[in-house]
């Protein structure tokens, strides 16, 4: 037979259960502090993807203003050339120059898309 106390043995399952509460509390305090600092990181991140959204689209934007200015330019030249040959010359530079242009600002607009490193 055992020779505790059942006085002894209530007081110890009471200490063993309150332990039990402080742990649980603990570890739920310990998930929550996780799931804000994740919550954070995350809206953080959205907030960087957003603000290089806008960017890269005004920036897209700007581009596009620029290039169908360009092409509406080469028309005008297009229409003042005197001959065949002209024309040819004309568009092979436009076409040259479009191309250097269209990777320059390829560039630029996948380096707005990044996220800046902190």
């Amino acid at each position: 037979m055992s020779t505790r106390q059942p006085h002894q043995t209530a007081s110890e399952l009471r200490a063993f259960a309150e332990k039990g509460v402080e742990q649980a509390r603990g570890a739920f305090g310990t998930l929550v502090a996780n799931v804000r600092k994740a919550s954070d990181t995350l809206q953080s991140s959205a907030d960087t993807a957003h603000s290089n959204g806008k960017a890269v689209l005004a920036r897209g934007l700007e581009l596009t203003e620029q290039n169908i200015t360009a092409g509406f330019d080469h028309a005008q030249k297009l229409v003042q050339a005197r001959s065949l040959k002209d024309a040819l010359t004309l568009q092979a530079e436009f076409a040259r120059s479009q191309f250097a242009a269209l990777q320059a600002q390829a560039k630029e607009l996948a380096s707005l898309a990044r996220p800046a490193k902190a």
